[in-house]
């Protein structure tokens, strides 16, 4: 492939990730040679764009230089074995999926058509009804064949995102990492929003003052790094608050343990461990 012209791309599965890298995909002038989708009210939906929706991976052209599996994790093996039953595409096509926590071997059956099997995890919370500037900034996990590492590092790059070569068995690893900051992130608000329920705000409320503190927590984190970005009384050496929360933990026993573990971390990272 001519490497001065955009890869030709398709994408599997319309849900909240490949939604938004169709629009990342679009913006970024990358010509989209077919989408596959088993919702026939998204396909009807697309009626209107330049480029082919199809419901089967069969009727996809062959003329695809990267095809996106965004889909479940138990449905890429499946997809995977479509693709060779159609006899692939062109020599080189890049087979990508997006799960974190699964490396490029799931999808080693390509290689029997000459496709090449990639890793390709968009490390970013989707809920739905983003547009491609959630794209921007964030860190692609890539693994791979050395070629299809190369171009989906481009495609990365492209997007406003970073690539980041996942080293080989660090998958899990990888994407334990990500669960932590954001999938956990979440429980530590619920924890918050209960506290806070118990100083007499309702649950509206305490998201309300919730939003504005974690998003510039989240914020600091990102542009001073650890230790720079933590505050209150782990970093003020606070004894007597601490200890004081503590004395109210011993009613939230299994916040308790939370609080104390993070708490460690916390030390950790300020050089005072225990």
């Amino acid at each position: 492939m001519n490497r001065n012209q955009k890869q030709k791309v398709a994408i599997v599965g319309l849900g909240k990730v490949g939604s938004v890298l169709l629009k990342g995909l679009m913006k970024s002038g990358y010509l989209i040679s077919g989408l596959v989708t088993g919702s026939r009210s998204t396909r009807s939906d697309l009626n209107g764009f330049n480029f082919p929706v199809h419901e089967r991976i069969a009727d996809l052209e062959k003329s695809i230089d990267f095809i996106i599996l965004s889909v479940a994790e138990n449905r890429i093996a499946d997809l995977s074995a479509e693709i060779v039953k159609r006899g692939g595409f062109h020599p080189s096509t890049v087979v990508a999926h997006t799960a974190g926590a699964l490396s490029s071997s799931v999808l080693e059956s390509v290689r029997e058509v000459g496709a090449l099997p990639l890793s390709w995890h968009p490390m970013q919370t989707f809920v739905g009804g983003e547009g491609a500037e959630l794209l921007e900034g964030i860190t692609f996990g890539i693994e791979g064949d050395s070629e299809a590492v190369e171009r989906g590092s481009e495609l990365a790059v492209d997007l406003g995102g970073f690539p980041y070569i996942v080293p080989p068995g660090k998958h899990t690893i990888y994407h334990l990492g990500a669960v932590v900051a954001c999938n956990l992130m979440s429980g530590l608000a619920g924890i918050a929003v209960r506290l806070l329920n118990d100083a007499g705000m309702t649950d509206a409320r305490a998201m309300q003052a919730l939003g504005p503190l974690m998003s510039r927590t989240a914020q600091n984190i990102s542009d001073k790094g650890l230790p720079d970005a933590i505050s209150g009384p782990h970093r003020r050496g606070d004894e007597k608050t601490i200890n004081e929360h503590l004395r109210i933990l011993e009613d939230y026993p299994e916040i308790g343990e939370v609080y104390n573990c993070l708490s460690r971390e916390l030390l950790k990272r300020l050089g005072e461990d225990e």
